[in-house]
C-alpha cells in the first residue's frame, strides 16, 4: 500500500512543471530545517534557559544561607559568658529565680544530661518557665513526661535536658 502511494506521489510530482518542482524542492529545503529548529533545538534552548535561571536562584539561596550561617556564628560568639556555663548551672540558675517552682528537683545523670522531676508543680508558672528555659539554655529534651497531678492545676513532671546539637558548652 505504501509503495503505491509513493508511486502516486512520484507520478504527481513528475506531472508538475519544472518551475513548480523547483519551488516545492526549495520550500522543502527551507521548511525542513525550520521544523527541526522548532521541534528539537528550541525546546533544548528553553530547557537550558530554565536551568540557568534555576542555577541563579540556587546561587542566591546559597549566598543567603551563608549569610545566615555567618550571622548565627556571630550571634553564637556574642553570647554572654553566663550562658556558656554548664547545663546544670544554667537550669539551676533559671529555677532559683522562680520561687513557685521550688518543688522541682534537679539530678545530674552525666556531663551533658540533667533530669528535672516534681510530683506536683503549678501548671501555668511551670509552662512559662519551660518555654523560657528552653530558649535561654539552648537545650533539647531527650525525655519528656508531664502528667496531671492529684491536685487541680498541678503537674507531675520528668524532663531530661541535653545539650543542643552543635552547642559549644
Amino acid at each position: 500500500m505504501v509503495p503505491s502511494q509513493l508511486q502516486g506521489l512520484a507520478h504527481w510530482f513528475q506531472s508538475l512543471e519544472q518551475r513548480e518542482r523547483r519551488l516545492i524542492g526549495f520550500a522543502l529545503c527551507v521548511l525542513l530545517p525550520a521544523v527541526l529548529l522548532l521541534a528539537w533545538v528550541e525546546p533544548m534552548l528553553a530547557s537550558r534557559q530554565a536551568l540557568h535561571e534555576r542555577l541563579d536562584r540556587l546561587e542566591r539561596e546559597r549566598a543567603q544561607m551563608q549569610a545566615l550561617a555567618q550571622a548565627w556564628r556571630s550571634l553564637d560568639q556574642q553570647l554572654p559568658q553566663a550562658k556558656r556555663q554548664d547545663l546544670e548551672a544554667r537550669i539551676l540558675a533559671s529555677l532559683k529565680v522562680r520561687a513557685d517552682l521550688d518543688s522541682i528537683t534537679v539530678k545530674v545523670l552525666d556531663q551533658r544530661s540533667i533530669v528535672i522531676e516534681a510530683a506536683a508543680v503549678p501548671r501555668m508558672p511551670f509552662m512559662a518557665w519551660l518555654v523560657e528555659v528552653r530558649r535561654e539554655t539552648q537545650t533539647q529534651w531527650s525525655e519528656f513526661r508531664i502528667e496531671r497531678a492529684a491536685q487541680s492545676e498541678q503537674l507531675k513532671i520528668r524532663i531530661r535536658f541535653v545539650e543542643a546539637a552543635g552547642s559549644t558548652s
